[in-house]
């Protein structure tokens, strides 16, 4: 995802791959959402993030949203448990 400074990236990213029981994790209008995503001490103190990630969307058969946790990254880690689990990924 792209878009300028301040336009919601992260808290968007961390509210459709984030949350629990199939429901996304929701903002409370003041980017509480984006911590999901943040990695680093200075992102937290900021407030912004300033380094890349890979999020993974996934969905079952009948359109309900997968949130699988992630973390870093490996061939049998979260990408690929969420791939023998999704019937579709974004």
């Amino acid at each position: 995802m792209a878009g300028s400074v301040d336009s919601g990236k992260s808290t968007m990213v961390a509210s459709l791959t984030h949350g629990a029981a199939g429901r996304p994790l929701l903002d409370n209008g003041h980017g509480s959402a984006r911590m999901a995503v943040f990695r680093h001490k200075h992102e937290i103190e900021s407030g912004r993030t300033s380094s890349l990630s890979q999020q993974l969307l996934g969905y079952a058969e009948d359109g309900a949203l997968l949130l699988i946790r992630q973390g870093r990254q490996s061939a049998s880690g979260p990408s690929c448990e969420a791939s023998k689990h999704a019937h579709a990924a974004v």
